[in-house]
């Protein structure tokens, strides 16, 4: 079993999303499957303002302004036979907490099977799923905390795995409350890990994100821009930058560039009911990706 799991991921290493790779388990973990973020090229750590908060910086969770509940729904259109769906929920808690559930299910069907000598076997999957909570603070308008952890599991070819997919610690600082700039940091999966019934474990690699927005014309117009440190590499900083336009209250366009692709998106908003749409140029070979959310707030 532990030859098989060993070429299975192998294998594995090229079907990462987006252009991160299986060079870490659990790397799904890093990438957003939500359209509005995508769309922007994935800069959302200081931004955090909608039910994607979670997964960037949980200290975002505090920006659901005058909303009590919002819920969000995302599902990825991706080539390689990927899935990459997400759901989350968050509560205000009066007068300044706020918690969060979310899912995330990432996985691979169809994957040519092979044994340790290179002979085809069977069609198999890769399921892998992360069930989250979340807890935000706003100690003042100028700072906001927030904290998340998650409990993992994952299916890959029959051998099972469970584990932690670490706890995530997120700042959120806003200087002045005269500009609408806001600068947010979050290092992800601190203490992560994943357990295989093989008996062996694998230690999630931590990943750090700085980031900020800026908005303009009445907060019709946000520019942001994250770099991210992915721990394990000796000091590769990812770029990701992106841009909102709201041309009307009710129409949104998106444009981005994450490391080495560019992003699109579109939204549009009926009072409290959203759609976002984004559109990814993949440049490592595994075809480009779509995403479709839908938001909803109280």
């Amino acid at each position: 079993m532990k030859n098989k799991l060993l070429v299975l991921k192998s294998f594995l290493f090229i079907f990462g999303i987006n252009s991160a790779v299986f060079a870490s388990p659990a790397s799904y973990l890093d990438s957003d499957p939500g359209a509005r973020p995508a769309g922007m090229g994935s800069a959302f750590t200081g931004l955090s303002d909608d039910g994607n908060a979670p997964i960037f910086n949980p200290a975002g969770l505090t920006n659901m302004g005058l909303n009590q509940f919002e819920a969000s729904a995302s599902v990825g259109i991706l080539t390689q036979d990927r899935l990459h769906n997400f759901l989350s929920a968050s509560q205000q808690l009066p007068p300044k907490s706020y918690l969060g559930f979310d899912i995330i299910q990432y996985g691979v069907n169809n994957i040519d099977g092979r044994d340790v000598n290179g002979l085809p076997t069977a069609n198999l999957q890769d399921i892998e799923l992360a069930l989250a909570a979340s807890y935000a603070y706003e100690i003042s308008y100028q700072f906001k905390v927030g904290v998340r952890s998650s409990f993992l599991y994952q299916n890959l070819a029959g051998a099972n795995s469970h584990g932690f997919g670490g706890v995530d610690v997120g700042l959120i600082v806003i200087p002045s409350v005269l500009y609408d700039f806001t600068l947010g940091a979050c290092i992800h999966h601190l203490g992560g890990f994943l357990a295989w019934d093989t008996g062996s474990t694998e230690s999630l690699s931590p990943d750090l994100r700085l980031g900020f927005s800026q908005k303009f014309f009445g907060q019709t117009l946000i520019l942001a821009y994250d770099a991210e440190w992915p721990m394990q590499s000796n000091f590769n900083i990812i770029h990701h930058a992106g841009v909102e336009w709201w041309t009307q209250k009710f129409l949104a366009f998106r444009g981005g560039w994450d490391q080495n692709d560019p992003t699109a998106g579109i939204s549009l908003r009926y009072l409290n009911y959203s759609l976002d749409y984004s559109f990814r140029f993949e440049s490592n070979n595994l075809g480009n990706s779509q995403r479709i959310t839908l938001n909803f707030s109280l």
